[in-house]
């Protein structure tokens, strides 16, 4: 259960650089004035959504990291009592 060398983006973060990469580099290339619209709403709707999904993602990291202790020390039980194999089995 490695996560080494992984790139962690937060989801605020990665949110608000998709609405401003839209704004910035997209809409200038939309000339439809609907299609403008339908895009400002998109951007909008991601700005909102950047500003509600960061409790939910530290909410979400903080039951990762319950059943990750949970695992841990589930394997080391069952390494205790002899199965090893078992123990392999829930540390990959």
């Amino acid at each position: 259960m490695s996560d080494a060398g992984a790139v962690r983006v937060e989801p605020k973060s990665l949110i608000d650089g998709v609405a401003r990469t839209l704004q910035e580099q997209v809409l200038p290339h939309v000339d439809s004035r609907t299609a403008r619209g339908q895009l400002w709403a998109a951007i909008d709707v991601l700005r909102n959504l950047a500003a509600r999904v960061e409790p939910l993602a530290s909410a979400f990291a903080d039951e990762a990291q319950s059943a990750q202790a949970a695992l841990g020390a589930l394997a080391a039980r069952a390494r205790d009592a002899g199965h090893a194999a078992l123990a392999d089995e829930v540390e990959a």
